[in-house]
């Protein structure tokens, strides 16, 4: 193999570049209050939106939420 292959499962993929994006896991902020903070999957999931949201944070996931 080359460093422009890559196998997955089995399969062999080739490019001149290859990317491997393995995700990221949130940290819980330890500031006064932080008990009130959720992450971004949890925002996901709220069936009922609250009236006000401060987002900490300039990702993409941050822009999607405003």
């Amino acid at each position: 193999m080359s460093d422009n292959v890559v196998e997955c499962e089995g399969e062999l993929y080739q490019s001149d570049n290859i990317l491997i994006a393995t995700g990221s896991k949130s940290i819980p902020p330890t500031f006064k209050g932080a008990e009130h903070v959720i992450d971004s999957d949890k925002f996901f999931e709220i069936e009922e939106l609250p009236k006000s949201v401060v987002v900490i944070g300039g990702g993409y996931i941050g822009v999607e939420i405003c």
